[in-house]
């Protein structure tokens, strides 16, 4: 199993790794300093890149290296592109040197006799060392350098570390120990997206936040290889937002993580049957720490962007709102400061390392039986619905903790109905899933109201001092209480039409 971990590291981090590297040499293993100078070509209307595709001529030591690589994202920090590489004695692509013949016809496919054109380039001094461990190889490579498109440049420092021979939990033990000292910072797209995005003048991907994307399941698809496509969705999810909650104020970050990180918890649940070790309970533990770090800033966001915020006209006009306003961003802020303080320790290492593997098998191994993931999700989905089932019968009698756990249960059937989606009708699945999303919106906002309750706390002794922000509280409460009543008439309909709709699963 041969992929590649992709790290980004300011030039400090860089050369710690470098020494660290360097200590755990073999003796007659050397380091190998090469100065990299690549062009990205592609057609004006980039048809490789559509494609997820990229050829670049590289001069490296006075040889020219032209390279294809397909499936260039990367997901999770982890690349594992195909790649073919040939010598070539000209300074511009030449297609009929491509060594495989399939992916030769691929790239000829895609380019379709248009010319090929200089895109970008990228200038890169290369270290490459050897990391050996009782269980495994890898090979390390430190860039640094810069991408140039367009008048522009873009500074770059990047760790590759590929591994040669072992498996998953060889390469995190071999990560865990280079990165102890160096907070993980997963790279989010490859050298030839960076330098597309220079030509696009596009911001940086990995700064905004990512939502959940589906993954695409096949009915026979066996058991393992089903558990890597559903955590990759959701550990991509993770990561991603991970790095943007780090350095991005939008309040969509925290939310998609912690979407992320129930995603992923419902797919571990959802699996265990067929997949379930000591090191994935031990996993989920860690991932509802973090969820609960994480919920905490975003429930102040919430009650300052879905609670407060929509209903500034309505208070009177003695600023109370404004003071309620003004005070819940502050506190926002310093909740956010928080957060990025905490997630950015070293001590997460471990957890975002694991995150990476667990898609390609750290923690975890196949079950020995062959069941098809079709079985799984039927089981998987029928013990959902019975849970929603069986609380919704008595709608209008739950408590607030039962309409909370109720909403619990609708978020894990949607989850686990969104990734199995791609084995059903795509119309079936596509109005189950709407009238879903309704009904849990309906207990969304219950659920805002009741944190609503939680404005004092939040405030402590500022609102007892401040009689205008007492005001303000008690208005926001009333407000919210009294259209919550119409929201839970809502819900009573949405739950009618919910059970209505044909179970795409059966």
């Amino acid at each position: 199993m041969e992929f590649e971990l992709k790290l980004e590291l300011d030039s400090d981090e860089c050369e710690h790794v470098r020494r660290a590297v360097m200590t755990r040499l073999q003796d007659d293993a050397a380091a190998q300093d090469v100065d990299m100078r690549s062009t990205y070509f592609d057609t004006a209307d980039q048809a490789l890149r559509r494609a997820g595709a990229s050829l670049r001529l590289r001069r490296v030591e006075g040889v020219t290296l032209q390279t294809v690589k397909i499936a260039t994202e990367v997901k999770g920090g982890i690349s594992n592109p195909v790649e073919y590489e040939v010598q070539v004695f000209k300074q511009r692509p030449e297609i009929s040197a491509i060594p495989n013949k399939k992916a030769r016809k691929a790239i000829e496919t895609l380019i379709n006799g248009s010319p090929l054109r200089k895109q970008f380039e990228t200038n890169m001094k290369r270290t490459k060392l050897p990391v050996r461990y009782a269980r495994g190889a890898a090979e390390l490579a430190l860039d640094c350098g810069q991408v140039r498109a367009a008048r522009r440049a873009l500074d770059l420092c990047e760790l590759e570390l590929e591994l040669k021979s072992g498996d998953a939990e060889s390469l995190m033990e071999i990560a865990s120990d280079l990165f102890a000292d160096v907070p993980i910072r997963f790279s989010a797209m490859s050298k030839a997206e960076r330098g597309y995005r220079l030509i696009d003048r596009m911001t940086d991907g990995s700064k905004t936040p990512a939502r959940a994307v589906w993954p695409n399941l096949e009915p026979k698809m066996d058991i393992a290889t089903a558990f890597r496509h559903v955590t990759a969705s959701a550990v991509d999810q993770v990561l991603s937002n991970w790095q943007v909650v780090l350095v991005n104020d939008d309040p969509e970050g925290p939310h998609q993580m912690r979407i992320g990180l129930r995603r992923l918890r419902t797919a571990l649940k959802i699996f265990r049957p067929e997949i379930d070790t000591p090191a994935l309970r031990e996993l989920n533990d860690t991932l509802r720490k973090v969820a609960h770090l994480v919920g905490r800033l975003r429930d102040r966001d919430v009650l300052l962007s879905d609670i407060v915020d929509p209903i500034a006209t309505q208070f009177d006009d003695d600023g109370a709102g404004a003071e309620l306003h003004e005070r819940l961003i502050a506190i926002c802020a310093t909740e956010r400061q928080s957060v990025r303080e905490q997630l950015g320790q070293n001590k997460w290492n471990g957890l975002l390392l694991r995150l990476a593997m667990l898609p390609h098998g750290a923690g975890w191994q196949a079950p020995k039986r062959a069941t098809a993931v079709a079985k799984l999700a039927k089981s998987a989905l029928d013990a959902c619905w019975s849970k929603v089932t069986k609380r919704a019968r008595r709608l209008d009698r739950l408590s607030e903790d039962e309409r909370h756990q109720l909403r619990k249960d609708l978020k894990m059937l949607r989850y686990t109905a969104e990734f199995v989606s791609s084995l059903y009708s795509k119309k079936d699945t596509k109005r189950f899933i709407a009238a879903l999303k309704g009904l849990q919106d309906d207990f969304g906002y219950l659920n805002d109201v009741a944190l609503t309750r939680t404005l004092p706390d939040v405030l402590g002794s500022e609102a007892d001092a401040h009689p205008a922000l007492q005001r303000a509280i008690g208005f926001t409460l009333g407000w919210h209480t009294q259209h919550a009543e119409h929201a839970f008439a809502e819900a009573s309909g949405d739950w009618a039409r919910l059970r209505k709709q044909p179970k795409f699963w059966r």
